[in-house]
Formats: C-alpha cells, sequence, structure tokens
C-alpha cells in the first residue's frame, strides 16, 4: 500500500507540472484549463488525504470539517473533468456546463450541511461510527455523485476515442479505463455504506478491495491524462535527436562544398544563446545544411559528369567511388580547369522521401569523412 502511495504520488505530480506546463504555453486553452482544474483537484484531495496534514488538521478542525474539504475538492475535480470533455464537444458543451454546474452546487450545499448541522448541534459528525446517519448520509451523496460524473465522463472518453487520432485515441482509453473502475470502486464503497448503516458489516478485504480500486483507477486516469502529450514529446525528442545527429554526420561533405562554393550558403538568421537547445533551431540548421549540400552537389555536378565521360565504368552510385571522385572535381574546381556545362545528379534517393535524401546525403559524407590522402591519390589515379 505504501508503495502504491508514492508511486501515486509521483504520478498526480507530474501530471500537475506536465498540464501546467502546457497550459502557460496554451493560456486560452479551455478544455486544458480544465485539466488542470482537474488535476489540481485531486492533488489537493491527495495531500488533504495524506497522514501528516491529518494529524495536524485534525487537531485544530471539528469533527468532519477536513473530510469535508477533502470531498469538495474531490467533486470538484469530478466536475472539472466533466467541463473538460464538454468543453471539447462541438456544439452544447457551454449549456450542459451551467446544468451540471447546479447539480454540483446541490450536492456541494447538502454535503456542507451534513457536516456542519451535527456540530452546531453538539452531536458532533460521527467519523468513526458507520451507524450515524450525518456521516452515512454525507459518504453516500459525495459516492453517488462521483459514480455519476466517473461514469459520465468515462462514457465520453469512449465516445470521442473512436474519433480521435492515435495518441488521443490511446489516453482516452486508458482515461476511460481509470475513471470505470474509480467509479466501480466508489459505486461500492456507496453500497458498503449503506450496509454499514443498516446494521451489517462489510467483509473487511472487500472494503480494501474498494480502496485500491479508486487509488488505482485515479493512477490510470492520470496516466492516461498524460499520454498524449508525453508520447508527443518523445516522437518530437526522437526527432530532435535524428536531426541532430545527421546534422553532424553531413559535416564533412558540406564543409568541403561550403569552402567551394560558399556564395550559395542560405541566408541565416543571427544566432541567439539558446539556439543550441531550442529544437526549432536545431531542425533550422539541419534543413538548411540539407539544402546546401543538395545545392553544393548539383554545382559540382558538371565535373562529375566530365569524370563519367571519361571512363564510362565509374560506378557513382557507390559512396567511397562517388566521395574520391567528389574530391577530384572539387580539386579541378579549386585549379579553374575548364567543364562542360552536361549535368549528372549524383547520391539520388530511392523515393521522394527527404529521409531518404538525408540517407544517401549521410552515406556520402561519411565516406568523405573517411578519404586519406594515400586513399584518394590511388583512387583518383585507377579511376
Amino acid at each position: 500500500m505504501t508503495v502504491l502511495v508514492w508511486v501515486g504520488a509521483a504520478i498526480i505530480t507530474f501530471a500537475l507540472l506536465w498540464n501546467v506546463y502546457q497550459l502557460i504555453g496554451h493560456p486560452r486553452d479551455l478544455p486544458l484549463r480544465a485539466v488542470v482544474a482537474t488535476v489540481a483537484c485531486f492533488v489537493m484531495e491527495f495531500v488533504l488525504g495524506s497522514q501528516p496534514v491529518v494529524a495536524l488538521m485534525s487537531r485544530s478542525l471539528p469533527p468532519g470539517y477536513l473530510v469535508l474539504v477533502e470531498n469538495l475538492f474531490t467533486t470538484g475535480g469530478c466536475y472539472s473533468l466533466m467541463c473538460f470533455f464538454l468543453l471539447s464537444a462541438a456544439t452544447g458543451g457551454t449549456r450542459r456546463i451551467r446544468r451540471e454546474g447546479v447539480a454540483l452546487a446541490a450536492v456541494l450545499v447538502a454535503m456542507t450541511l451534513l457536516v456542519v448541522i451535527p456540530n452546531v448541534n453538539g452531536d458532533g459528525f460521527g467519523m468513526g461510527n458507520p451507524r450515524d446517519s450525518w456521516s452515512a448520509g454525507f459518504f453516500l451523496l459525495a459516492g453517488l455523485y462521483l459514480v455519476y460524473a466517473l461514469a459520465v465522463s468515462s462514457r465520453w472518453a469512449v465516445r470521442y476515442a473512436r474519433i480521435a487520432h492515435t495518441r488521443l485515441r490511446h489516453g482516452l482509453i486508458v482515461m476511460a479505463v481509470g475513471l470505470g473502475l474509480t467509479a466501480a470502486g466508489s459505486a461500492g464503497r456507496a453500497v458498503t455504506t449503506v450496509l454499514n448503516w443498516a446494521g451489517g458489516k462489510a467483509p473487511a478485504p472487500l472494503s480494501l478491495v474498494l480502496v485500491l480500486m479508486v487509488a488505482v483507477g485515479i493512477i490510470i486516469f492520470l496516466v492516461g491524462v498524460c499520454y498524449p502529450g508525453t508520447a508527443t514529446r518523445l516522437v518530437a525528442a526522437r526527432l530532435w535527436l535524428r536531426h541532430m545527429a545527421d546534422y553532424h554526420r553531413l559535416g564533412p561533405l558540406w564543409t568541403k562544398l561550403h569552402l567551394a562554393y560558399p556564395e550559395y550558403a542560405l541566408e541565416r538568421i543571427p544566432r541567439r544563446r539558446w539556439d543550441l537547445v531550442d529544437p526549432r533551431a536545431v531542425h533550422g540548421r539541419y534543413y538548411r545544411r540539407v539544402i546546401e549540400c543538395r545545392d553544393g552537389l548539383v554545382r559540382i555536378s558538371p565535373y562529375l559528369a566530365q569524370s563519367r565521360e571519361a571512363d564510362p565504368t565509374l560506378d557513382l552510385a557507390a559512396p567511397s567511388v562517388l566521395a574520391a571522385q567528389l574530391q577530384l572535381a572539387l580539386d579541378a574546381h579549386a585549379a579553374g580547369r575548364p567543364v562542360g556545362t552536361s549535368a549528372l545528379a549524383v547520391a539520388r534517393p530511392e523515393t521522394e522521401d527527404l529521409n531518404d535524401d538525408v540517407r544517401q546525403l549521410v552515406a556520402l559524407s561519411t565516406a568523405v569523412g573517411k578519404l586519406g590522402p594515400d586513399q584518394l591519390s590511388t583512387e583518383g589515379a585507377s579511376q
């Protein structure tokens, strides 16, 4: 159980920080605001239900007040969750939000009265007495509202998952599973509340299972909340790493072509200090280097065509051969030797996909980087 508490704390903290980070970037996103409100309410419920807070606050608050505040956050979180789905709907969401808000206000008022009235009358809120009518009514009302809100949200999550894109669909399915599990656990706890109040006694293992269902369901729900954004960021991080790696792999080829044709370099925006870690800057430098490499090959291609005309057996499809001929062509260009106007396409991709084009350029750049003086002279003489 302790492990579950720590796992839940880690996940709920990450979920809150992640969604607040997203909200900072999109402050006017109403569905995202609702998600942040939902997670924030669950965080407050977790904090108020922790042992240190319970031990501290129980000394200064009348019986039931801490539980009241905790459940106010719980019901508020469930309402915010419904608002998220309603705000994500195409039409009719605002009207339904008002109706659900009225229902929530009625539940909150009733829950507050069930705690305040017995304390004002001097009877006290019977926290440890399952036969206490005020306590039973409070937990039954809170449980029924949770069952309603979570069941409705789970149904909406399944409905939206059918039309959502892949990552969002997976996240919604996980959310629906978590919400369904939490709703089932809350329904079971409502039944045990009535059973205990009527004089029966729910088995202790059953009560433990129901508590675990609610806790695990909330954790699964939070995983579903974080999944779409986290998966997107992981894909973006993988793309960033690949572009950064290919940018450096293209270095040998780009350096030689840039030295030969510096005037064809694309215009550069003045570099800022954070460009080295800014994903957009990395992508920009990557695409610029790819374009400059391809432009350089187009400019040097007449020399390569001249070599092919002199020796039709040249296999310029092989990166090592092409790298050696490219160096000879660059030397000829630097020496100002005359060349014809015919061109030759080299390092051609098999498809029109940019990634395929980059793979060809990287293979050529790797071969260029491996060329040594001895290899260059022997291959150049034989070719």
